[in-house]
């Protein structure tokens, strides 16, 4: 006699993800991002705004004393106080790319373009603060006299030495180089980011623009590093250090303005979704049981 025994295994039910599901987090990491640097702008504008007043009230009451004391104290203020700011601006910015990690779509690498974004925003000022305590073995210029003092002669040979060309640099100067470009690298990072979301959820234009913004900032990096490895062209036409300037001063409002058209666009699609939810489904046609019947001849 032979016995057998069938396992009959449940069958796995798949519910499908609502894919709005992380939108919300979405929207609150973008704002968060957004707000954090619109503080960095905003007290760095107050605190020049402070200094110039203060420039003019020490120019028209004369320096006396008590007017130099009370704008030393306010100067010490702001000495302490726009580093936090900065500190705390930084660390919103973490939480807020740390909320469009958790939240980002699979779509385009969007996931891996945060994560590189959080990591370069990281390791840049780790590398600047550490810049500090590297050895500078910039090799000294014998034609120089072995003299530190920032007086006005010194710096116009240093001046004069760099009309004609890059002056060598250091370690130092390389590691804290190397800072600069992962945390502009962190933004690179953070645009394409908002290009795969924007490609994930159906916005042509804002990819479009996310990718001419970079083409911008790309063209930009290239003529400042020609402008700083060959001053000459800076001092023949001023012109092209104007352009460069206002191009830099040009790419702080169009990133911000990619930063809020995807908050924007987010919203656009919460409130779709809301609103279908929301909106009644459309009651059947009542069918009469008499319709079924055959006509009477």
């Amino acid at each position: 006699m032979r016995l057998r025994t069938q396992c009959y295994l449940p069958e796995t039910v798949h519910v499908a993800a609502d894919p709005m599901l992380g939108l919300p987090d979405l929207r609150k990491g973008l704002n968060t991002i957004l707000m954090a640097y619109l503080l960095v702008v905003g007290v760095i504008f107050a605190a020049v705004g402070i200094i110039f007043f203060l420039i003019l009230e020490v120019k028209n009451a004369g320096p006396t004393s008590k007017v130099v004391e009370n704008a030393s104290i306010v100067i010490f203020a702001l000495i302490l106080i726009v580093p936090l700011v900065v500190l705390f601006s930084l660390a919103l910015v973490i939480r807020g790319k740390w909320l469009c990690l958790a939240s980002a779509p699979e779509q385009h690498h969007a996931k891996w373009m945060m994560f590189l974004s959080i990591l370069c925003i990281v390791a840049g000022p780790l590398l600047n603060t550490g810049g500090f305590f590297v050895g500078d073995d910039k090799p000294a210029d014998p034609t120089s006299p072995p003299t530190k003092s920032m007086s006005v002669a010194h710096i116009e040979r240093e001046i004069e030495k760099y009309k004609h060309g890059m002056p060598e640099l250091g370690t130092r100067a390389y590691v804290k180089l190397a800072g600069e470009g992962i945390g502009m690298l962190s933004s690179v990072f953070f645009v394409l980011f908002l290009r795969a979301v924007a490609m994930a959820w159906g916005f042509p234009m804002l990819a479009r623009f996310a990718e001419l913004y970079l083409m911008f900032i790309a063209l930009l990096v290239f003529g400042s590093i020609v402008v700083i490895l060959r001053p000459s062209i800076m001092l023949v036409n001023p012109p092209i250090l104007l352009a460069l300037g206002a191009g830099w001063l040009l790419a702080g409002p169009c990133y911000f303005a990619l930063i809020l058209g995807t908050s924007i666009a987010v919203s656009y699609l919460l409130s779709r979704d809301t609103h279908e939810r929301l909106e009644p489904a459309p009651a059947a046609p009542v069918v009469s049981p008499l319709a079924s019947l055959p006509p009477i001849e």
